[in-house]
């Protein structure tokens, strides 16, 4: 099995362009059709057995992911969304695998941890973790990629619009960008990253906690919140266990992360009411009222209307 520290090499994706790996395949100076093959291996490897991230190898499935994505701007187009989607696909089946094999008697059977072989346990934590990794690392690159294809496409776009007379012009820019930008990015994002989650929860503290954004910025802190909502409507026991490190964000120079938090907050008061024991959550719930009101008086009028709109949904 690969030996592998996610704390460790997590923190090393701060810059990937420095992050150097004994198994490290340069795909930038392999010939794309090779290059291709390889990862299609891969694919369809992980398809076959989803713990087949952890086998070492020559080349290993995980190194041939781990060096496609430092060297993701020379790849074939279109490869990094089958990364992603065989990388997606492979982790909820190890996540699957996991669950059953935690309690092999049915979801309805009592939990008995004696029932668990622990060297079972150590295979799937080590798959998770690894993929875990690689989701992390793909959300680093996903919009790097994906802006470097767009500006090529617009460039190849510029050249064929020189016709002679008589003769077609090429596709405007507007329908190539609608091709290139067909599979984006930022929709991926959500989905994904909650599967992370669900893995490792406490990503939420060492990534999506520490991310600051300025009031300029456009896409980043609208991507984090579209995500931040995702997670509180499906997972809202892991967001407000995480609270407390999310509350930066309520300040947030941008906007759209206020907006977000502000939607957050609504969801977890209507979690709270809905839940047993009540009573012992009021306290809870009237700190999360108290934040909806502090917005009340927020500089942007679009917070200020979102916590009017969140407030109707939390009354009815």
């Amino acid at each position: 099995m690969i030996e592998f520290s996610l704390q460790e090499e997590s923190q090393q994706l701060t810059d990937p362009s420095t992050y150097n790996f004994d198994d490290e395949i340069d795909f930038s100076n392999m010939d794309g059709n090779e290059v291709t093959s390889m990862i299609e291996d891969a694919i369809v490897s992980l398809a076959s057995a989803s713990d087949s991230v952890t086998t070492p190898g020559n080349p290993s499935i995980f190194s041939v992911f781990r060096s496609a994505l430092k060297h993701a701007e020379s790849l074939p187009p279109n490869t990094i969304p089958k990364i992603l989607d065989s990388i997606i696909s492979s982790m909820a089946s190890e996540l699957e695998a996991t669950v059953r094999d935690l309690n092999p008697s049915g979801a309805n059977a009592s939990y008995d941890s004696a029932d668990v072989d622990q060297a079972t346990m150590n295979t799937h934590k080590a798959a998770l973790e690894l993929y875990a990794f690689l989701l992390l690392w793909v959300v680093g690159v996903g919009e790097k990629v994906s802006g470097v294809e767009d500006d090529g496409a617009a460039a190849a776009t510029k050249g064929k619009r020189t016709t002679t007379k008589g003769s077609k012009a090429g596709p405007s820019s507007k329908t190539v960008k609608k091709k290139t930008t067909a599979w984006q990015w930022v929709d991926q994002i959500p989905n994904t990253l909650v599967i992370m989650i669900h893995s490792q929860p406490h990503l939420i503290g060492s990534e999506i906690s520490q991310k600051t954004f300025s009031a300029v910025d456009t896409k980043g802190p609208r991507t984090y919140g579209r995500f931040l909502m995702h997670l509180g409507e499906l997972c809202p026991k892991i967001v407000l266990k995480q609270m407390s490190l999310l509350l930066d964000h309520v300040d947030s120079e941008a906007y759209p992360m206020r907006i977000a938090m502000v939607e957050i907050i609504g969801n977890l008061i209507k979690y709270l009411a809905g839940a047993d024991q009540i009573e012992k959550r009021e306290k809870k719930i009237n700190s999360l009222f108290d934040m909806l009101t502090e917005r009340y008086l927020d500089v942007s009028s679009f917070v200020r209307v979102k916590v009017m709109q969140v407030l109707s949904r939390v009354w009815e």
